[in-house]
């Protein structure tokens, strides 16, 4: 590799740091890594109020987005051992129940789920584990989705 092209790479590689450093906070604030859920419902409060502002008025896609965040916070409390199928799952059930809009839901909760330093470390560990491994999800992304459907108007 040239010169120049290292050089480049090293200040590419510097800004993002850079940019990482201000986007995450480096401190875990109230409640640890896990963050606080009052309700102990396994969804984060900071999730849950982003969840109920962005998709609330869906009765389907806040359950999707709400299966979705279930699964990034077991993937951030647990890293080493969260279920591998979960995720590959909750995406699934998201494209199933909103493909217009699964790609960006999915994106703001990992955003949001991952707005700390050690939470993103967390989320690149547990990805890590999966590299290279093929996830067989459910037969069908109806199947996939994790509660009953027909109960939600």
């Amino acid at each position: 590799m040239g010169r120049k092209k290292l050089t480049t790479l090293l200040v590419a590689l510097l800004a993002i740091g850079g940019l990482l450093f201000f986007r995450y906070r480096t401190d875990v604030t109230v409640g640890g890594i896990a963050g606080v859920d009052a309700n102990h419902d396994g969804v984060r409060d900071d999730l849950e109020k982003l969840i109920d502002e962005q998709w609330g008025s869906d009765p389907k896609v806040k359950s999707a987005a709400r299966y979705l965040a279930k699964t990034l916070q077991d993937s951030i409390t647990h890293p080493d051992t969260a279920d591998e199928k979960a995720g590959s799952l909750a995406i699934s059930c998201l494209f199933y129940i909103a493909p217009d809009r699964a790609y960006d839901i999915s994106k703001k909760l990992e955003e949001a789920a991952a707005n700390t330093y050690p939470r993103v470390r967390a989320l690149f560990r547990e990805s890590a584990r999966f590299n290279g491994k093929i996830l067989h999800g459910a037969k069908s992304r109806e199947e996939a989705c994790a509660f009953d459907q027909t109960l939600i108007k």
